[in-house]
Order: structure tokens, then sequence, then C-alpha cells
């Protein structure tokens, strides 16, 4: 296309849609904790482009950023705008001009760990060196200002089996506490050093993850629903998705040779090895999705029911999915062995 395309929307559409945006901006500290596993707000801000174009996404940007200033302060809301706001703008833009499908969501993983990487510049910038002591620390103060002081103990004495402790507390236990203060406040430093501990380890995986899967979702959520009011398709269905053959053994060959140097004790192959890990189970699990949809719709199951069925396999059979993942990128119908295969036919006929 020569330009950038915009389909009307109804006043209702958009008026809902600056709904669901002042909803998702009031509901953001709760939102902000799936960041490990997606950022919800440009997944949302570009779905509402689609379903009511320029007005709902700009008051979703617009409120996210104030939301987090009011929540969590400046910081939090320059974080914000850089790993949410700007990446969600590029995704639109990507729409708008009805880019090719495979290369939106290529540039938009791309933009988006850029915004993250941006994003944790400016923690450096407010927090210093120690950017996840110093979160653990508001975290720390957050659970015990809202938490009672009973509660507190109940669940640390759940994990540490705390000596002379009851294993049922009575309510006014629940309210008051049964360790004294000192006490306490020990065993609260361990826990968080071990959150922090093991935050320090996952976390690069985890936001980087977290990057690829929003843009996959923000370009796919957001195409479809744009679609529906454009003057052409560019949204590609599930059923006809695959993890190219380069992605998969990439990620495998090169999480082997992180975990080889991992055990001949290179610095920074653990996190690397993390990371690598949390992505190709990502990259499972989504092949998962891709072969369970195309077999459901070739078995002639309605699409409102294989959403409801793939989402509960995700959920209930988390711990076996990527597993059923892994053997269809690699030896299903459109896995990496027929991918390799088609390829080589290709040359040979050359």
């Amino acid at each position: 296309m020569t330009h950038p395309e915009m389909p009307k929307r109804s006043r209702g559409r958009v008026f809902i849609g600056v709904a669901i945006a002042l909803a998702t901006a009031l509901l953001s500290p709760l939102l902000v904790g799936f960041s490990t596993t997606v950022f919800v707000f440009p997944v949302i801000t570009v779905f509402l482009f689609g379903f009511g174009g320029w007005i709902p996404a700009c008051a979703g940007m617009l409120l996210t950023v104030i939301a987090f200033d009011l929540y969590f302060g400046l910081a939090a809301a320059l974080m914000a705008a850089a790993a949410f706001a700007l990446p969600a703008a590029f995704l639109i833009r990507g729409i708008r001009w009805r880019k090719p499908f495979v290369l939106q969501i290529k540039q938009g993983i791309a933009v988006q760990i850029l915004g993250v990487l941006a994003a944790l510049g400016i923690a450096y910038a407010f927090m210093g060196t120690d950017i996840v002591g110093t979160l653990m620390g508001q975290f720390r103060a957050m659970v015990e200002d809202i938490l009672p002081p009973g509660l507190i103990d109940y669940y640390l004495n759940l994990r540490y089996s705390i000596d002379g402790l009851p294993e049922t507390f009575t309510e006014t236990q629940l309210m008051q506490g049964v360790l004294d203060a000192a006490r306490r406040a020990d065993y609260l430093t361990g826990l968080f050093q071990e959150l922090s501990d093991a935050m320090t380890l996952t976390l690069p995986g985890l936001l980087i993850g977290s990057s690829c899967l929003s843009a996959l979702l923000g370009v796919a959520w957001g195409n479809k629903a744009f679609d529906k009011g454009g003057t052409h398709r560019t949204y590609v269905p599930v059923s006809m998705w695959y993890t190219p053959w380069t992605l998969t053994v990439g990620l495998l060959a090169t999480m082997l040779v992180c975990y080889l140097l991992n055990l001949a004790g290179l610095p920074g192959a653990e996190v690397a090895t993390l990371a690598l890990e949390t992505l190709l189970m990502l990259a499972f699990r989504i092949q998962a999705a891709i072969s369970l949809e195309r077999n459901l719709a070739r078995a002639g199951m309605k699409p409102g029911w294989r959403v409801v069925l793939i989402v509960a396999a995700e959920i209930l059979l988390a711990s076996y999915i990527p597993y059923y993942g892994a053997a269809s990128a690699l030896f299903g119908s459109t896995g990496a062995m027929r991918q390799i295969a088609a390829l080589r036919a290709r040359k040979k006929d050359k």
C-alpha cells in the first residue's frame, strides 16, 4: 500500500474502546503482575486501535502512563512509556500501513525488546545498579503495609516450618501475629533475598519472552480486529502458522552451547541458559497451540470451542504442552524435518 489505511469506526466502538482503556489503567497494579508472562498494556492498546481507531488507542497509551505515575511514581511512568506506549505505537503503524504479517511480528518483537531495554535503562538511572533489590524492597514494604502480621506469619510458617508455631492459626492470631517483630523481619529478609536471587537469574529470560509474546499477540489481535473494518485482509489465521526450522534448531543448538558453558563455570552462562530455555518453552507452547488449532479445525470444531479447548490445555496441561509442541515443531506436518526436506527438494530441482 502507498497510503496508510484508517477504516471508519462507529461512535459506540469509540466509547467502548475508551471505557476499556480507562478500566485497564485503573487495574494497572493488578495487570502489571502479568509482565513476566505478557505485557498486557501494549496488547490491549493495539487491539483498541483495531477495534475503535486512534481515539481509544491514544487514550490507552496516555491513561496507562498517567496511571503508572499515580500508582508508582515518575520513574514507573517513564518506564511504561518506553516499554508499553512506544512499542504499541510502532505496532499500530505496521497495521495501518498493512505491512506483511510476518514482517510486523519480526519488527514488533525487535521494537518491544528495545522498549524493555530502554525501560531498564530508566530504572537504572533512578534506582542504581541493584534494580531487582530495590524492587524487592518496595514489594516488601507494600506487603508489610497491606497484609496483617498474622497472615505474613502464616505464610512464613508454610514456607519454613518455623518451630513453635501452630499448624493452624486462630482468627486473632491471623490478625495480630504470632512471631515477634524482630523474628518476623529476619524471616522476611531471608525470603526476599531468595526471591531477589531467583529474579536476578530468571528476569532477563522472562522479559525477553514477554516481549516476544506481547508483540505476537498485539500484531495478531490488532490485525484481526482491524481487518473487520479494512479493505483487505492482512491477518493470517493461526491454523496457517508454523515455527521456522531455523528458530527451532537455532534455539536448541544455542541452549546446548550455553548449557555446556554453564557446566564449565563461565560467568553469565546460567542466565543465558535460563533465558534461552524460556524462549524455547515459549516457542513450543505457541507451536502446540498452532497444532491444536489446525487439528481441531480439520475435525470440524467451531472456533469458539477451539479457543476454549486450547486455553484449557495450556493451563491444565502446562507441564506437558511444551513436549507436545516440541514434537510438533520437530516432526509435525509443518515441523523442522518437513521444512528441511522441502528445502533440499527445491535445491535438488534447481
